[in-house]
């Protein structure tokens, strides 16, 4: 019996038309006759099962089996990676939908220009007797981006609102939010700050690796997707090969790459926060050796018995 690969897209906001796009480009368009319907089909791979979620909800699908495959923003899936080791990033970056998680702070703080220059004011505010406090909804990762910097008196306060009123109102001393263009975080008062960029996101492609090693007819669909968009037009500045890229599989592994997104130019890496001591390819496979040796007994008896029909 034929598994189905259930592929889960982020429905409304600001990433739907961008992923249909991106996907029907690639030819793998999604059919769904009714925008408002929740679930459709990828008539290029027959075996799909596709159904439209909140972002957030399609990193959780996907870490928790519920889906094989999904597309979300990078941010949202480092923010929700920790101890979900089935988890992993297949795309790092599909060329769209870039935007950057930013410090900012009131355009009113002249002297403050540089993160060297806010962790001064952590300090000060330190000695007065009270923390710095940012506003945010990614705690995990700005509280990591702050560690590192050597700022460690802070406070995070949680906002899913209007997060750039947020030090307008008292609420917060400074924020920790996604911008793309700036206007903004400008129109609100607010300035970003020489080495506050916490980390520079955009649409990946995240699988959950232990659904996919259950079932060779998921692999399949998963292989014919990859080689679509390696070799859709959009794609033609691509290394001919992306099996070659590798994917995080161990525990050890490297800092993610905070270069600014590049339409046109996906990773096709995995590589998770918070385990970034080891060296370039430590603990790493590529992704045709995930395939390969995750399923390679599946596979080959699936070839054996095709051949002898």
């Amino acid at each position: 019996m034929t598994c189905p690969l259930r592929i889960v897209l982020p429905s409304k906001g600001e990433m739907e038309a961008p992923t249909l796009n991106f996907l029907a480009a690639a030819g793998l368009p999604v059919s769904r006759p009714n925008p408002r319907q929740y679930q459709a089909t990828m008539p290029a791979v027959p075996n799909a099962a596709v159904v439209f979620q909140r972002v957030d909800d399609v990193v959780n699908q996907v870490a928790d089996g519920s889906a094989d495959l999904g597309i979300a923003g990078l941010n949202n899936v480092r923010e929700s990676q920790r101890g979900r080791d089935s988890l992993i990033i297949v795309v790092e970056d599909l060329g769209y939908s870039g935007c950057e998680l930013v410090l900012a702070v009131p355009d009113t703080w002249i002297d403050v220009a540089t993160i060297g220059d806010l962790a001064d004011v952590a300090l000060e505010f330190r000695e007065r007797g009270r923390d710095l406090r940012i506003a945010t909804k990614y705690r995990h990762l700005t509280s990591e981006f702050l560690l590192r910097k050597g700022i460690t008196h802070f406070t995070l306060v949680d906002s899913q609102g209007a997060m750039e009123a947020a030090p307008n109102i008292g609420n917060a001393d400074l924020i920790a939010d996604l911008t793309s263009s700036g206007t903004t975080l400008r129109e609100n008062h607010l300035k970003t700050i020489v080495g506050g960029t916490i980390l520079r996101s955009q649409a990946c492609l995240i699988a959950n690796r232990t659904t996919l090693r259950g079932c060779p007819d998921r692999l399949a669909g998963v292989r014919k997707i990859l080689e679509l968009i390696r070799s859709a037009p959009t794609r033609n500045r691509l290394s001919p090969d992306h099996r070659q890229y590798p994917r995080r599989i161990g525990r050890a592994g490297r800092r993610p790459d905070l270069g600014a997104p590049r339409a046109g130019r996906p990773r096709w890496t995995n590589r998770e926060p918070g385990l970034w001591q080891g060296g370039p390819t430590a603990g790493m496979l590529s992704l045709s050796s995930f395939v390969r040796t995750s399923c390679s007994t599946l596979w080959s008896t699936s070839e054996r018995s095709a051949a002898a029909a």
